[in-house]
Parts: C-alpha cells; sequence; structure tokens
C-alpha cells in the first residue's frame, strides 16, 4: 500500500519543481520517499503487533523473489511461541521435512504472489493459512 501511494504523492508534490529537475532525481527523490514511507509503516506495523507483556507475537517476513521455509526456521518460532506473517512476491520454496502440523503451528498468515514449491501436504496446509 505505502508502495502505491508514495510514489504518485511524491510525484504530486515535485510537480511545480519539474522542471527545473532532471527525470533521474525526480525518480530518486520518488524510490526514498516510498522506502521511508515503508519503514514507517512497518515500525507502525511492530508497533501494533506487541501484547501486554511487551512480546511480539508475530515475525513479519516480506520477500521480493525466492524464500524458503525450512523445518529449523520454523521450529524455532514454535518455541518461542510465535507466528511467522509470509508475505512473498515470487517464489516460496517449502524443505522436504516440513511436516502440515507445523506449518499450522508456526504460521500466522500467509500472502504469496507467485508460486509456492514442496512437498503437497506442506502447500495444502500453507494455502489453508493464506488470505
Amino acid at each position: 500500500m505505502v508502495g502505491m501511494a508514495g510514489m504518485p504523492l511524491t510525484l504530486l508534490a515535485l510537480t511545480p519543481f519539474a522542471d527545473r529537475l532532471s527525470i533521474n532525481s525526480i525518480f530518486a527523490v520518488c524510490g526514498i520517499v516510498t522506502v521511508l514511507g515503508a519503514l514507517a509503516w512497518v515500525g507502525i506495523f511492530a508497533a501494533r503487533c506487541r501484547n501486554r507483556r511487551g512480546e511480539c507475537m508475530s515475525s513479519l517476513i516480506f520477500t521480493v523473489g525466492t524464500a524458503h521455509l525450512s523445518r529449523s526456521v520454523l521450529e524455532a518460532q514454535k518455541c518461542k511461541r510465535r507466528r511467522l506473517d509470509l508475505n512473498i512476491i515470487g517464489v516460496l520454496t517449502i524443505a522436504d521435512d516440513v511436516t502440515p502440523s507445523l506449518i499450522e503451528e508456526a504460521v500466522g498468515r500467509a500472502s504469496v504472489r507467485g508460486s509456492v514449491r514442496g512437498p503437497d501436504a506442506a502447500v495444502k496446509a500453507l494455502k489453508a493459512r493464506m488470505r
């Protein structure tokens, strides 16, 4: 959402100066504003995910490209009593030793814009977590 709003709003703000700036500097400023907006959004999200004791109840993973879910990562989240919130744009691969029950216990929400590869049962369990 931040990326969708950051670029047009920055371009709108730079319109009065467009004739004095090169196209490279305009898009550089737009990119910087978009990244800063995304960091602010993550900061707001991190502040909201805390419970009464100040512990974060979920971990956010945002990846553009390829991501890999291994058994060790999922078990570590399970031991910490945390859930993973996955936002993947690209390819998500799941290790062969990951069980569907481990995915159900360790993954809170998942959003994958792309493909999911791995054992059929694990992929089915992950797709049940997708919104």
